[in-house]
């Protein structure tokens, strides 16, 4: 059936390589996230530094690194 109908082996090799390539990036991406210990002493006090913005609703964005040197210590 594969050799005599070019389209279809086309798409069925087409179909297995997609599928392949889309299970090689989610295990890569889950193998680093969350597999993967962190690179630090102690992964345990990291914390997430974010702005707050008033305004008609509420707004968190991620601080930028000139605004965070910018807070007293």
């Amino acid at each position: 059936m594969l050799a005599k109908n070019a389209g279809f082996t086309r798409i069925a090799v087409l179909m297995l390589a997609r599928g392949i390539g889309a299970n090689t990036a989610i295990f890569s991406v889950l193998t680093g996230v969350l597999f993967k210990p962190l690179l630090v002493k102690a992964p345990e006090e990291l914390v997430n530094v974010y702005s707050f913005k008033s305004g008609d609703f509420v707004d968190y964005a991620p601080m930028s690194y000139p605004d965070y040197n910018a807070f007293p210590r």
